[in-house]
């Protein structure tokens, strides 16, 4: 038989790190019930599950008219207040007004007025000073209240609280919520978290880099920006968990998925290296060929 074409390729040294693979699950950012702030009947409910919504975008609205009329009748309070306010204030500048001229009468050559007289203009100027503050005061009573209606009547509408994607819908129209009670479980789009669990004793090389991830049900490798160690370690396996934070992919990477990274372990060395296809594996060991080399005296 002819001699076989072989390939050769050189030996080189490189600098290599060892990679340590660890598992792990995706979870969202931030999950959310969403609830009712104020009780009513349910008008509509705008989102359904599986829809996606922009934080402060409207999902439910309820039933507003007992609030708008409570807000008509503050607003009534609140102009008959003003009103009051200002005949307040021209009753305390004219009893100023009469106090400085009846001082002036009174501390004349003349003492055209008696004390008495000055003395009831004094308690007339103080009790329309006091009538003054609790028409002020009543303004601001008023103007507050209906602050309040107005914050209580923009809760009736459920906005999303951040960027996200319904995952349950609680409630239908015409049901009755209370306070407290949730409409709709919202959880959180654009950036998912991979928690992975590794082993204690690779605790140092976490650094907070870039991290290889990949997901095993959608066959994908997605690169972690950044990672943060949780000071947590399970004293039953030792393990303890290491956040990456991943682009979900337009809504591809969904919580609960499990994961895989390959984890860089200690420091990179400098060992030789061969490609690949040059080690042939057997059931008791690996090997390469190399080629013989000719002494020049037999060549």
């Amino acid at each position: 038989m002819p001699p076989a074409t072989v390939i050769l390729a050189p030996v080189v040294e490189e600098e290599v790190q060892e990679y340590r693979r660890v598992t792990g699950t995706l979870r969202s950012v931030s999950r959310a019930d969403v609830a009712a702030r104020e009780a009513g009947a349910v008008e509509q409910v705008l989102v359904d599950e599986g829809d996606t919504v922009e934080k402060g975008a409207p999902m439910a609205e309820m039933d507003a008219r007992r609030i708008e009329a409570e807000v008509a009748e503050s607003k009534a309070l609140l102009t008959a207040a003003k009103a009051i306010v200002v005949q307040r204030d021209a009753e305390s500048k004219r009893a100023d007004t009469d106090l400085d001229r009846k001082k002036e009468l009174y501390e004349g050559p003349l003492k055209a007025v008696s004390e008495g007289e000055l003395l009831d203009a004094e308690r007339t100027k103080a009790v329309a000073e006091a009538l003054q503050q609790a028409a002020r005061d009543q303004l601001t009573a008023v103007e507050s209240q209906l602050t309040l209606l107005e914050v209580r009547q923009n809760d009736l509408q459920i906005p999303a609280p951040f960027d996200g994607r319904v995952v349950m819908r609680h409630v239908d129209p015409g049901e009755w919520l209370n306070p407290g009670e949730p409409v709709v479980t919202l959880v959180s789009t654009g950036t998912i978290e991979a928690v992975l669990n590794v082993p204690e004793r690779f605790a140092a090389s976490i650094n907070g880099g870039e991290l290889q991830v990949t997901i095993e049900g959608l066959g994908r490798t997605v690169t972690a920006s950044k990672t943060r160690r949780v000071a947590d370690v399970d004293g039953a396996t030792r393990l303890f968990p290491v956040v990456a934070e991943l682009d979900d992919l337009d809504g591809a990477l969904v919580p609960g998925m499990s994961v895989q990274a390959e984890l860089p372990v200690g420091e990179k060395q400098p060992l030789l290296g061969v490609p690949a296809d040059a080690v042939i594996e057997t059931q008791t060991q690996a090997y390469v060929f190399r080629p013989m080399t000719v002494p020049e005296s037999e060549g």
